[in-house]
């Protein structure tokens, strides 16, 4: 009798552990599964290449120069910010910097501001070193695609405009999984000058 109520306990042991594995096996594919599902919503929600945005990157400089008519483009940056995809869009004029945020799906203007310029930058100097057009650039989106070539894989979440020393050029931030790649395009030829890695 003892023999056989050992050998019960033993066989409800073995049953037991082997359904608690199951379940464990169960609860970790759906974590995987769930895991998996996560990373693609984040990409989509992430990437800005493959979206059109109601906001075009000119259209974005324009509302610049429509909130403040003096201001001269110096800078753009498009990434995601509080869940929406934002514009900062930064101009100066011989007095003052400004810096406005537009919603890049709807077109809002969620803010705006002018800041004095230092004593040194003001009088034009500023203007002259920073300020740039949009003209003869490649466009944001043959700017994402070569980059994206260039890559092999990934997606786009950050794409920045600015002038250095009478060079204008992007900065391209691409996610390939956990790894984050920088590159800095020449605005005018599309040439790759840089590549970063984080």
């Amino acid at each position: 009798m003892k023999r056989y109520l050992l050998l019960l306990v033993l066989l409800t042991t073995v049953l037991l552990v082997a359904c608690g594995n199951n379940a464990t096996d169960k609860q970790t594919g759906t974590a995987k599964e769930n895991d998996s599902e996560n990373a693609v919503k984040n990409t989509n929600e992430e990437q800005i290449n493959n979206r059109k945005f109601k906001v075009t990157l000119p259209k974005a400089v324009d509302q610049l120069k429509e909130t403040y008519s003096s201001a001269s483009l110096t800078g753009v940056e498009l990434e995601k910010d509080w869940g929406n995809f934002v514009y900062e869009v930064s101009g100066v004029d011989d007095e003052r910097s400004y810096k406005v945020e537009i919603n890049a799906e709807t077109g809002e203007l969620m803010s705006k501001k002018a800041k004095k310029l230092d004593k040194e930058d003001r009088g034009g100097v500023e203007k002259q070193q920073d300020s740039f057009t949009l003209d003869d650039l490649m466009t944001m989106d043959e700017v994402m695609e070569l980059t994206l070539k260039e890559a092999g894989k990934g997606y786009v979440t950050q794409l920045t405009l600015e002038k250095e020393l009478d060079f204008r050029f992007y900065e391209i931030t691409v996610m390939d999984g956990d790894k984050e790649s920088t590159y800095k395009i020449d605005a005018k030829t599309g040439k790759v000058l840089e590549v970063e890695e984080d």
